[in-house]
């Protein structure tokens, strides 16, 4: 992948196919709604269901390519999306994207995110070969 505009990263984001940001740090965690199963008489669940999963997914010290989406609004209002994170092996995407936290800077020219947080509802890896 090529370095944009001089920032040094290897992880981008991707949204909807196009490339609207670099980010130097990268976190998933996998969220399960279990359901417990419990019964007249008994002190403790007699069962213990594997619900639905979601994905938690932030990103931190993030430098956006606002020009590329039309501004970080049209980056930010996007709703159920497809997200792709690309790393020099493989590639993860998310669909069923909805942002959750942004916590930015902006500057002249551009604007950084020192976190963005958003969640999923379906991951897929891709490996690079």
């Amino acid at each position: 992948m090529e370095n944009l505009d001089g920032v040094n990263s290897e992880i981008y984001i991707k949204i909807d196919g196009k490339i609207v940001a670099c980010v130097e740090k990268y976190e998933e965690k996998a969220v399960f709604n279990n359901l417990l199963i419990e019964t007249i008489g008994e002190s403790a669940p007699v069962a213990n269901l594997r619900g639905k999963e979601r994905y938690n997914i932030e990103f931190s010290k993030s430098y956006i390519y606002t020009g590329l989406m039309g501004g970080e609004q049209s980056l930010f209002n996007k709703r159920n999306f497809e997200l792709t994170v690309v790393m020099p092996k493989k590639n993860v995407v998310y669909s069923g994207c909805e942002w959750t936290n942004i916590s930015t800077n902006i500057g002249v020219n551009n604007l950084t995110a020192d976190t963005l947080n958003l969640t999923a509802v379906k991951r897929e890896e891709v490996i690079q070969l």
